[in-house]
């Protein structure tokens, strides 16, 4: 294998981590609003000929929308819970004034206010200035959202797309010499054979879960307050200026895997014993927060970072390493993850070509079956 072929093999693989993180966020952000990418379809002729009723398209989250862009929004004044419509000016105050491709009015002569930045989900991806639409994608999610309703369909979609895409890409890769013959490629059942490898099955089913325990990881950490209020004469049940006082807080492990937890207060006044805890699976454990009330009296309000962490290396390490950075302890903990995806990778490549007619031999009768049932 030449330097070449090593390298497209690299950037494949990146390509597979790549849209299987995107398939894994439907599972990490249970809302589409707030999931940095996500699939959608318009359900009016209102964007017509661009999007037609019940195409899809492919939303992407940013934090500036410019002239021209498609977007969807959440309205106001207007009746439907989402709409997709284009920017067509902004206004001195960074509003949008949206338009249908097929109405004659704006959105804002229609009564909607313009639309401002929070009121928007996503802009519609765009390749080379060429808008990226996925034909009939609402009838499709429609028929199995009836069918079954549990489903999340936008997630079995992607997992097709994916499979198709990665069936593609690989088939033109590693088969150079048919594609400068055929320039019109299929994808044939041989071509796909290779993705029912119960080793490709095992390298996914790692690289979801990996990307999901990431997900939920960095997901837990936040910020918790603590207020109180400094007065001038004992006797009351607030602390006095320069009083030492202790509050008991609790934390909640609600995931089946054991975490550490680092609590670093963000105030000098304030000190928290322990510093790591251990949290059992479904199961809450307490910590003291001691504070030292400031000289000047009135209300306050300081906070606590909390990390959490896979109890995956020793207390001592996970200390070290978050010194340096709270992201160390991450590459620490799933790099031996993404070691024995990258092994099993070389080696799913290796057995391609044995695997490929082994496969097939199970996947050409079923074929006949499903044939003959359909």
């Amino acid at each position: 294998m030449n330097i070449i072929k090593i390298i497209i093999n690299c950037l494949t693989f990146i390509l597979v981590i790549f849209l299987l993180t995107l398939t894994a966020f439907s599972f990490i952000y249970k809302n589409p609003e707030k999931s940095p990418i996500s699939l959608w379809y318009v359900y009016s002729e209102s964007m017509e000929p661009t999007i037609k009723t019940n195409d899809g398209f492919i939303l992407i989250s940013s934090k500036t929308y410019e002239t021209g862009d498609i977007i969807t929004f959440k309205p106001k004044v207007l009746e439907q819970p989402y709409v997709t419509h284009r920017i067509i000016d902004i206004t001195l105050d960074r509003e949008y004034i949206t338009k249908g491709d097929n109405n004659i009015m704006t959105d804002q002569q229609g009564g909607e206010p313009p639309i401002q930045l929070d009121q928007v989900i996503g802009k519609a991806l765009c390749i080379s200035g060429k808008l990226i639409v996925l034909p009939k994608l609402g009838l499709i999610s429609q028929k199995i959202q009836k069918s079954m309703p549990k489903i999340n369909v936008f997630t079995l979609i992607s997992v097709i797309i994916l499979i198709y895409a990665l069936g593609f890409v690989l088939d033109m890769i590693f088969n150079k010499e048919n594609t400068r013959k055929n320039k019109k490629k299929r994808i044939r059942l041989l071509d796909i054979a290779p993705f029912f490898d119960p080793l490709f099955l095992i390298m996914c089913i790692l690289i979801i879960i990996n990307t999901l325990i990431v997900g939920q990881t960095i997901k837990s950490w936040k910020t918790e307050e603590i207020s109180y209020v400094v007065v001038s004469r004992e006797g009351l049940p607030n602390p006095i200026s320069g009083e030492k006082f202790e509050r008991i807080k609790s934390l909640e492990n609600s995931s089946i895997i054991p975490y550490y937890t680092i609590l670093e207060p963000t105030d000098g006044n304030m000190t928290i014993k322990p510093r790591i805890l251990l949290i059992p699976p479904k199961e809450n454990v307490d910590y003291v927060v001691s504070v030292t009330a400031p000289e000047k009296t009135g209300y306050y309000v300081q906070k606590i970072n909390i990390k959490t962490y896979p109890k995956l290396i020793p207390p001592k390490l996970l200390e070290q390493l978050y010194s340096i950075s709270p992201f160390i302890p991450l590459l620490i903990i799933f790099s031996p993850g993404v070691i024995i995806v990258i092994v099993l990778y070389i080696i799913w490549i290796k057995r391609w070509d044995d695997n490929k007619r082994l496969i097939m031999d199970c996947l050409i009768p079923l074929r006949t079956r499903l044939k003959k049932l359909v």
